[in-house]
Formats: C-alpha cells, structure tokens, sequence
C-alpha cells in the first residue's frame, strides 16, 4: 500500500525527505537569515517552490480583488431602500409608479430625465464629491416638502458648512443655483442640507443617526437623453430625505442637479485598501529576495 503520508509530505515540501542540502543551500539560508531575520529557513524553501512561484502571486491578486470587489459591491447588495410616497401627500415616487390612486404619477425622475436615463450611484460612492473641471454648478430640480432649505457643502470634508443657494417654489416649478468653486470647496468635498436648524450630509457618517435613516443622499448619474434632448449627460441628480424618525424615505423632499463633479468613496476606505495591497506586495518580495531563484 502507498505510504500517502511520505507522498504528502513530498508534494508540500520542496525539500523532499531523501534530498539533503548542499553547502550552496546553507549558504543562502543563512544570509536570507541575516538580512531579513523573520525569514525562516523553512519559509525561504517554500518560496523557492515552483508551485510558490507559480501560484503565489496569483493568490495575492485573487485575495486583492476580493477585497476590492467586497468594497465594492457592499451597498450593491443592499442599497438605501426608496419607499412610495405616502397616500394622501399628492406626491409622485422619485422613481416608479406610485400605487395611491391620489397620488401624481409618472415618478419625479421619468418627469425631469427619463427613468431608463438615469443609473444610480453605489451608495458608498456619493458621500464625497471631487471636481472634475475648473468649476462645478448646481441647480435645483424639484421640490416636494413644506420647508425650504439651504444647500451647500463642507470644505474639505470638515471646517464650517458654506451655503450656495435656497431653493425657490414647489413640485417641479422651483428656482436657484450656483456655483462651487475649488478654490472654495478644496479638492474634495461633501454636500450638506439645512434643513429646520439640522445639517443633513452626503457623508452618512457625519449624520445623526435616527431609528429609520442615516444616509439622506440618494445619486444618480444621467447617462442618456431618450425622449430628453436636454438632458446634461455625465451630470448627476442629488436626491435628499429630510427628516428624522419621522421621515417617510421617499427621497424626493429637494432634487438638485449638479454637473463638473464626480463622486468618491470616503478616503478612509481608499487607504484601507492601498494598506492591504501594499502588505501583500511585501510579503512576497520579502520572500522573493531571499531566494535569487525565485526572482528569476
């Protein structure tokens, strides 16, 4: 009968049990020792294994895109959830048809752009935005709550919210805009509503958190103009939820429009990921410089 144990042990070591080291081998076991003295000898032969070199980055770059695409595709999974709009508001969806007979249809976004228009944005990509050009505008689009509100951003992330316009008028017969200027708003930037004395944010995490919502910021990017010439194609359609745990999460209390910008995850999660990278990255160079063969 094969002794499975012995061939075990010759497939995973690529020392097999009758090969004995010659004084090349030491040679190099030790000086890998000195330089890197975490290496051990064992570890440095199981990196001049062909199915190491073989097979080693490729685990690298598998568990890399795993991590990445589970990043990625996260809220994809579960994306803020958009309800109806309440019976009796006389008030369309954001998007598709409302069911309350009392209720307006078509959905605020097949009346501004066409729903087959639009795609939404991961909500893990809307909480932070970026310039794309020397200057970007906003404008309002529709409004569908009581109270007006001042839109505006925070520098940077941080600092003090600066307000760019108030939205004038109701439904789809609204007013206002403005501009956002880098110089203003620095490289990056998150878009806040004041909304009854509280600052609602495009970052979730900067959001007092309430028993039903967090995230107030809902995205989508215009992508085609069918049945909509004027539509501004690459733009994207804010769409915020006021409100606290009273709030219905229909996500269509103010509409904005706003071009020259485009949306980013929060910098935290980028450096989470470029860490990761970089530590698999090192693992296997360290290795691989102990072993000439292995870099060849």
């Amino acid at each position: 009968m094969a002794d499975y144990g012995k061939i075990g042990a010759a497939f995973l070591s690529p020392i097999s049990h009758t090969h004995t080291l010659n004084n090349d081998h030491m040679r190099e076991l030790s000086n890998c020792s000195t330089r890197s003295g975490s290496v051990s000898a064992r570890s440095s032969a199981y990196a001049r294994s062909p199915i190491w070199r073989l097979f080693g980055p490729l685990a690298i770059l598998i568990l890399a895109t795993s991590g990445i695409w589970g990043f990625a595709s996260r809220s994809d999974a579960a994306p803020t959830p958009i309800s109806n709009s309440p019976d009796n508001n006389d008030e369309p969806n954001l998007i598709g048809t409302n069911p309350f007979p009392g209720n307006l249809n078509p959905s605020v976004l097949e009346t501004l752009y066409g729903e087959l228009n639009v795609a939404r944005i991961d909500d893990l990509q809307d909480t932070r935005f970026i310039h794309t050009g020397s200057g970007a505008s906003v404008k309002a689009a529709a409004r569908f709550t009581i109270s007006a509100a001042p839109l505006g951003f925070f520098p940077n992330g941080t600092g003090s919210f600066v307000p760019v316009f108030t939205m004038g008028g109701n439904n789809y017969a609204v007013t206002g805009g403005g501009v956002l200027d880098p110089v203003d708003t620095g490289p990056s930037f998150t878009l806040a509503l004041r909304f009854g004395g509280t600052l609602y944010n495009s970052n979730p995490a900067a959001n007092v958190p309430h028993p039903n919502i967090i995230d107030h910021l809902v995205t989508y990017q215009i992508v085609g103009n069918s049945g909509h010439p004027n539509n501004a194609i690459g733009a994207y359609v804010l769409a915020w939820e006021v409100g606290g745990s009273n709030t219905d999460n229909d996500y269509q209390d103010l509409v904005y429009e706003i071009s020259g910008v485009s949306p980013v995850p929060e910098p935290t999660s980028l450096l989470l990921l470029t860490v990761a990278a970089l530590l698999a990255a090192t693992i296997y160079f360290r290795q691989c410089r102990c072993t000439r063969s292995t870099c060849r």
